[in-house]
């Protein structure tokens, strides 16, 4: 009886789903701090339509400003995340922007930056 070995290689993107989406972004701290940032715009919108809606009278002008100001980030948010997991050219080329340094994407880069200082240093 003859024996056979089988060996397998590894896949070096195991996390794409059907090769189209970039599913590996989740992972990293951009692709967290999206969801993050979707998680917490979701909650202040559904917030301030559940209890906001009824009282909208007494809340007076900060009622529509804060629901249009975090519709409007919700919005981005998912648009942005939506684009950051069909295209992985999309999430290389707006990190390049000025985009790049809103919120958790400035300090990621900084953390970065710091570690190759340090490693130039040595």
């Amino acid at each position: 009886m003859p024996i056979t070995i089988t060996t397998t290689t590894p896949v070096a993107n195991q996390r794409k789903l059907c090769c189209a989406l970039h599913t590996e972004f989740l992972s990293k701290q951009p692709g967290l701090c999206k969801l993050g940032e979707l998680l917490f715009g979701g909650i202040c919108v559904g917030l301030m339509i559940t209890y906001g809606t009824p009282v909208w009278m007494t809340l007076g002008i900060a009622y529509p400003l804060f629901l249009v100001n975090s519709s409007a980030a919700l919005l981005f948010t998912s648009v942005s995340l939506f684009c950051y997991l069909i295209s992985e050219h999309t999430y290389r080329a707006i990190r390049t922007t000025v985009l790049a340094w809103t919120n958790c994407d400035l300090r990621a880069n900084s953390d970065q930056s710091e570690d190759s200082i340090l490693s130039a240093a040595n």
